[in-house]
């Protein structure tokens, strides 16, 4: 979570600088590793991920795990109460995109050291009517839900991967707290 204080964002209505944190922002990373090879799933609440920082990840990664950047999937959960990444990053916040990367790897670094015997399942379905195309209602949405399970020893979860084409926006654009 960026020091409150900093611009929210530069598109729209969301205009203004940050008053507080609803929600702290967080990375969450998956790290798999079958033997053979290992691989890294990280989601990261921000908006947008500008090449910079990918590289910046990609390298401390690699660093402190041997996570290769191609075997390391960065996603963003495009959240507009976070850091707005999509064009690249603002200059004021230079600092804390450095610091980001480090966090970022920090929490991968972490999944790898945590590694366990585990099985994975997967699933898939559909959500009809959960979302819309809010600007073009006409048009069809991706209504494809894809769960994976991963499972310790005795079923016990470990983490849950899911993806959902959904842009999650239910506030408005003089809400100014940071939040996840």
């Amino acid at each position: 979570t960026p020091p409150v204080g900093y611009t929210m964002g530069a598109w729209g209505l969301r205009q203004g600088r940050s008053t507080g944190v609803h929600r702290d922002l967080y990375a969450r990373a998956v790290v798999l590793d079958d033997g053979r090879s290992r691989l890294a799933l990280v989601s990261m609440d921000v908006c947008g991920i500008p090449a910079e920082i990918v590289n910046a990840v990609s390298a401390r990664v690699e660093r402190l795990t041997g996570i290769p950047p191609s075997h390391l999937l960065l996603n963003s959960t495009h959240n507009h109460t976070t850091p707005d990444f999509i064009l690249g990053i603002p200059t004021e916040l230079g600092v804390y995109a450095a610091i980001f990367a480090e966090l970022v790897a920090g929490a991968v670094s972490e999944a790898s050291n945590r590694l366990q015997p585990a099985s994975i399942g997967f699933g898939q379905g559909a959500l009809p009517g959960w979302t819309v195309n809010r600007q073009y209602r006409e048009r069809p949405v991706d209504t494809a839900v894809g769960v994976m399970t991963i499972n310790a020893t005795g079923a016990r979860p470990i983490a849950r991967v899911v993806n959902f084409a959904c842009h999650g926006v239910c506030d408005g654009g003089q809400y100014l707290e940071w939040s996840g």
